[in-house]
């Protein structure tokens, strides 16, 4: 029986190392041909070449020439400067370490630091993820995406542009399939981040818009969902919801801006969900309200109408956003007669929860 046992011992201590060995023989290695070094950039064409760079200058100027098939760029962290906007073409994907990892930066004016190469006919299958732009007060914006159809950005941070950190347009031709997730707009004087202009089928979560000299987070398009929008201290609205129709818009969250939290204009066959608005109109105490909604029927959609609106909460809370400086909680001109606004709670305003 002994020896049986310690035959048996002697076999579960081989199977033990046996495992070990295996284990330590299927290690997952560092890909050392795929690591960007610090302050490089790697291009790898579709044919699979590799480019090694060390500017944007030098970045800026092979993107003007690329063709549009598949390219992907890695910049590796650091800081990097550039006199150049970056062009992207279709099936480009641009990326970096993250926001606050890699950062650039634009060196003097231009129209956008990093934009499609085509605003005409428009481009298609373009990728922007984890980088900080920084426009250094130079580059009039920080990210300008017009007419890319399945255009793709993550993980970024825009900041200290001459007008808007992140401007997505349709320019009036429908494009589709825009998505935006963690992308935060700062301290551009125009407005953080804009989505606009016969944009459809737009999906974006977790935005964030601060100290921005207009509104932080501008919702001008149709057909799409919005999930996580947080503004706050902005100079004027904290979401503008302006012109849409067949649009979701939950989770969002406006304190401390300037004029109204969030200010709806022309909202048409739309719904909303968890909207909280409170400690706003701080540029002029008693003058603008949380929510508010406008008769303004001057756009294409003309007045808000047939949405819903359900679960809000309004007003300043004194032990944290401080002090109430909104007029209303709730604003809904008369001549709106078809939004529906369910579950709502208030906290301390100046004049009254809601207007006439």
């Amino acid at each position: 029986m002994r020896h049986y046992l310690g035959v048996l011992a002697a076999g579960l201590a081989g199977l033990f190392l046996l495992g070990s060995c295996n284990e330590a023989a299927v290690a997952p290695q560092a890909d050392h041909e795929e690591t960007v070094p610090l302050g490089r950039i790697l291009i790898v064409t579709a044919s699979g070449e590799r480019l090694r760079l060390d500017t944007l200058d030098e970045l800026a100027r092979w993107l003007d020439a690329a063709g549009d098939s598949p390219v992907t760029v890695t910049l590796g962290p650091g800081r990097f400067q550039t006199r150049r906007p970056l062009r992207l073409g279709s099936q480009t994907s641009l990326s970096g370490g993250g926001a606050g990892i890699t950062e650039i930066r634009a060196r003097r004016a231009m129209e956008a630091l990093i934009t499609n190469r085509d605003h005409g006919e428009g481009n298609r299958a373009i990728t922007i993820s984890g980088l900080t732009v920084d426009c250094g007060r130079r580059a009039r914006h920080g990210l300008l995406a017009i007419r890319i159809t399945d255009l793709h950005m993550e993980r970024i941070e825009a900041r200290h542009c001459r007008e808007t950190g992140v401007r997505v347009s349709g320019q009036g031709v429908i494009t589709r399939g825009a998505v935006l997730e963690s992308v935060t707009a700062r301290d551009n004087p125009g407005h953080g981040i804009v989505i606009m202009w016969a944009t459809r089928n737009a999906r974006y979560s977790n935005l964030y818009a601060t100290g921005n000299g207009q509104s932080g987070i501008v919702i001008d398009h149709s057909e799409g969902s919005a999930v996580n929008l947080h503004a706050d201290g902005n100079r004027l609205d904290g979401i503008f919801i302006r012109n849409v129709f067949a649009v979701t818009a939950t989770n969002l969250i406006a304190t401390r801006n300037g004029r109204h939290g969030i200010h709806v204009q022309g909202m048409v066959a739309s719904a909303g969900a968890s909207w909280t608005a409170q400690g706003n109109s701080q540029s002029e105490p008693g003058t603008h309200d949380e929510l508010h909604v406008t008769a303004d029927d001057t756009l294409s959609y003309g007045i808000t109408r047939n949405s819903v609106i359900h679960g809000v909460v309004l007003g300043a809370h004194i032990n944290g956003v401080g002090e109430p400086a909104a007029r209303h909680g709730l604003y809904i001109a008369p001549e709106i007669t078809t939004l529906q606004v369910e579950g709502v709670a208030f906290e301390p305003v100046l004049d009254t929860p809601q207007g006439p």
